[in-house]
């Protein structure tokens, strides 16, 4: 095979793959948003709070236990059936070291947040790394192989059992954070049991671990990456928790999901897939380029419109949607709309540095995000409680950005005349929405309607379309180009 045709199908299965993580991110969010709205109005943001600090203690030990093992066998292009086993035997005990961890902590860990009636929920959170590791480890061909569909499927599966659970639980058994807990602990049951079905073979345990040694030299560096980033975007929460009432907690958790709906979608499925892309053309750069620009479109197509509208809206969106006792969260809100479209740039290029075989670079970046984010916050959350937190995370995203500027410059060789056609495009479509919702906004909100609102929305969304679309015959490149390459993909496929 041609190393033109083989960039060629990589390309092909990389929008493909995207296909299957897009519709699975959009099902997913559905289910997701529906079941918090109808949950919204059964529980209290204090409920919401109290899952939080459970779901954050268990990610912060299962990221700082990372070994990198996974991320480090996908990168190198050999036959990786040999170590499967021994990487799933290092994840099943430690899981169990670190649920006996958890379990010994928590009453340290109620006090910490402030919530003593939370004790026995976090001495099970320990169940919430157990069943992850219990997961059948071949599912990782279905990443090196860009077969994204069994992905949606496990993913869908474990979404429909957290909603079912939770809101069932809140009926039957206790309206109260005990209903979230259940409805997490059926989603890792079931994401568990489906790949057994979705790839049927069986691991065993096999303590051949020396030879995974030649991989902890990558590893260690994705472990560094995966355990200083999910602090540095931890750090928020924790001092939120640690500061301020626990429902404080659980309006900004939710202000953070809400106004990442996008972003957080769209730059996992580009990080996921790109990835692994990247791997297979490593050695052409100007492939990688190509893959970034393509990445950058995609970014900001999506993430300037619905931050925008999140601004615009976002107090209506949660009056209607969530009610009023959820009002509380709109500043943060539309702040973080904002700091998510930094986040969101900077995503870019994780999966670069990594397929690369770079990831210390990735490792300073993150650290850099760390080392300004612990003075920035604390004195955000002193200065002006939620909203400051989120002002000082803005401020954090964008000082990031310079620095991912500066380390990229060299490797990457991307000049501001590559980037232009991206931000060019988008503003040029984004105008005629800002100018017309700014404008209209009084006179469409008098009718009092919230149907009204929807379908003005749904308006102003067909007119940026049209604005991509209508740019794209004026400058050459950009986002309406890249769209034009997916949906000739996609519509080729048979």
């Amino acid at each position: 095979m041609t190393s033109s045709s083989r960039q060629l199908g990589t390309l092909s299965k990389s929008i493909h793959s995207g296909k299957w993580m897009t519709l699975s991110m959009v099902t997913q969010k559905t289910l997701s948003l529906v079941t918090f709205f109808i949950l919204a109005r059964l529980l209290t943001p204090a409920d919401y709070g109290v899952i939080a600090a459970v779901l954050i203690i268990t990610a912060v030990v299962e990221h700082f236990s990372n070994h990198g093992l996974g991320s480090a066998l996908a990168q190198k292009q050999i036959n990786i059936e040999p170590y499967l086993d021994a990487v799933w035997t290092i994840n099943l005990f430690k899981s169990f070291l670190v649920a006996i961890i958890i379990f010994l902590l928590a009453p340290f860990l109620s006090y910490f947040f402030k919530i003593p009636e939370a004790v026995a929920v976090f001495r099970l959170a320990g169940l919430f790394i157990i069943l992850p590791s219990l997961s059948n480890i071949r599912q990782i061909y279905f990443f090196t192989k860009l077969d994204f569909k069994n992905i949606f499927w496990r993913d869908l599966t474990s979404q429909l059992a957290y909603s079912v659970v939770a809101i069932a639980s809140v009926f039957v058994i206790s309206a109260s954070f005990w209903a979230l807990f259940l409805g997490h602990l059926a989603r890792f049951i079931t994401a568990a049991l489906i790949t057994y079905w979705l790839y049927p073979s069986l691991p065993y345990i096999s303590f051949n671990f020396k030879q995974l040694l030649p991989f902890f030299k990558y590893g260690k560096w994705i472990a560094g990456q995966d355990m200083l980033n999910y602090f540095a975007s931890l750090i928020d929460r924790l001092l939120i928790g640690r500061f301020l009432p626990i429902d404080m907690l659980g309006f900004y958790t939710k202000a953070r999901d809400l106004s990442s709906l996008t972003t957080s979608s769209l730059t996992s499925i580009i990080r996921k897939v790109s990835f692994f892309a990247y791997n297979n053309v490593q050695s052409d750069l100007k492939k990688i380029q190509d893959g970034f620009i393509k990445s950058l479109d995609l970014i900001l197509i999506v993430t300037l419109p619905f931050a925008f509208l999140l601004i615009v809206e976002g107090g209506a969106i949660i009056s209607v949607l969530l009610g009023d006792q959820w009002l509380f969260l709109v500043l943060p809100l539309k702040v973080l709309s904002v700091a998510n479209i930094f986040n969101a740039l900077v995503s870019l290029v994780y999966p670069i540095f990594n397929s690369l075989g770079r990831p210390e670079i990735n490792f300073r970046i993150i650290f850099f995000r760390l080392l300004i984010s612990l003075p920035l916050l604390y004195f955000g959350i002193i200065w002006q409680q939620l909203v400051g937190v989120a002002m000082a995370t803005g401020l954090v995203s964008i000082l990031v950005l310079l620095y991912v500027i500066w380390e990229s410059r060299k490797i990457l060789q991307i000049g501001i005349r590559n980037v232009i056609p991206s931000f060019l495009h988008t503003s040029i479509a984004l105008t005629p929405v800002v100018i017309l919702a700014l404008s209209l906004r009084p006179f469409i909100h008098s009718f009092n309607s919230n149907i009204i609102i929807f379908f003005w929305v749904l308006f102003l969304a067909l007119v940026y379309i049209c604005g991509i679309i209508i740019s794209g015959y004026f400058v050459s490149g950009g986002p309406r180009e890249t769209l034009f390459v997916i949906f000739k993909e996609l519509k080729n496929k048979k």
